[in-house]
């Protein structure tokens, strides 16, 4: 019985991901967007798409490293695809570590250790992707203050708030029992203004995610020249994600705004819209581009423009993340189980 409901979830997944991409009215926009630009160019956007799936899933190999063991192109990829299709259509992305994680465990990999390697992944992730926009936005700020004057507010909440996050990631690992006791005072008066809520289960849940960031930090320690190789790729792979816009922006052939300023808006944009509860940043990401762009994209390409990002940056995820989640949840069925391990 689990085994039949393990293959008709995704299953259900992918149809109600197929009826989206169907009835979405975007689609015959973007249709007529693909005739307007330069073929070789839009390649290019679709290939860094790739490339950025490619070097996560490489990111995924360089780490599994660390434990003595390999892990196949194949499964990296596999586990990329799971985790960019979960992200997708879960608020705040949240669905993706988690789906990632039962892949694993139904490849026989200790819950522990699965949990552990994509915590070293998401702490190098976020420290890399805010030191990248903040660097951007420091090269840029003129440019981005003066033209920008609707999009900056926005922009500078969204740097606050992940550095904020940072913040946060740093001191609950040097002063965790500082970080332990205002968060559980925050519990307690939360629990005060909301009856029925149950405090002590969530210090239960804040005391495991505080052990994992701990044991995470000190692999990361314990290993330097792995978290610089991984800083490196992640610098890479977001690069490479930045990089679509600027491949469209080519596409349209224009030429007078270099990569540099449009890894720099992309970068701020990621910035502005990564707290937005919504899948995919549904609605944020089209109006963020469109405010962003917009002195770009000019003789009516803006709109185009957006839905061409779109399409490639996120229902590419849709699409061939939901294919490949179909066959790792068909893949992970056939495998023989073992006992499970929480090591």
């Amino acid at each position: 019985m689990k085994q039949k409901i393990f293959l008709i979830l995704p299953i259900l997944l992918l149809i109600v991901t197929g009826i989206l991409l169907g009835t979405n009215p975007e689609f015959s926009n973007i249709l007529v967007a693909v005739r307007q630009v330069t073929r070789p160019y839009l390649g290019l956007a679709c290939a860094l798409m790739g490339g950025y799936w490619l070097l996560n899933a490489g990111i995924l190999r360089l780490l599994f490293r660390t434990e003595h063991d390999q892990l196949t192109w194949k499964h990296a990829i596999q586990l990329t695809m799971v985790g960019q299709y979960y992200s997708a259509i879960t608020p705040f992305a949240t669905g993706g570590q988690p789906a990632q994680i039962l892949s694993m465990t139904a490849k026989n990999i200790p819950v522990g250790r699965a949990t552990s390697l994509l915590m070293v992944k998401f702490l190098i992730y976020q420290i890399c992707v805010v030191l990248y926009a903040f660097v951007f936005f420091a090269w840029e700020y003129r440019y981005v203050h003066a033209t920008l004057s609707q999009s900056f507010p926005w922009i500078l909440l969204g740097l606050i708030l992940n550095g904020i996050l940072i913040l946060l990631i740093f001191l609950s690992l040097i002063k965790r029992s500082w970080m332990e006791q205002t968060l559980n005072r925050l519990l307690t008066w939360f629990g005060s203004k909301k009856r029925g809520f149950r405090d002590q289960q969530w210090r239960n849940k804040l005391h495991r995610i505080l052990d994992d960031y701990e044991k995470s930090a000190k692999a990361v320690q314990n290993s330097p020249m792995l978290a610089g190789k991984v800083f490196l790729m992640t610098l890479l792979q977001l690069t490479a994600f930045f990089a679509v816009s600027w491949a469209i922006y080519r596409s349209f052939g224009f030429s007078h705004i270099g990569i540099q300023r449009i890894l720099a808006l992309q970068a701020l944009l990621y910035m502005a819209i990564s707290f937005i509860p919504t899948p995919g940043n549904a609605g944020a990401s089209e109006g963020g581009f469109l405010l962003i762009f917009q002195l770009l994209f000019t003789g009516g390409t803006l709109m185009p423009a957006m839905l061409l990002w779109r399409l490639i940056t996120y229902y590419l995820n849709l699409l061939f993340g939901g294919l490949v989640t179909l066959y790792d949840h068909w893949d992970c069925s056939r495998l023989p189980k073992k006992a499970p391990s929480l090591g």
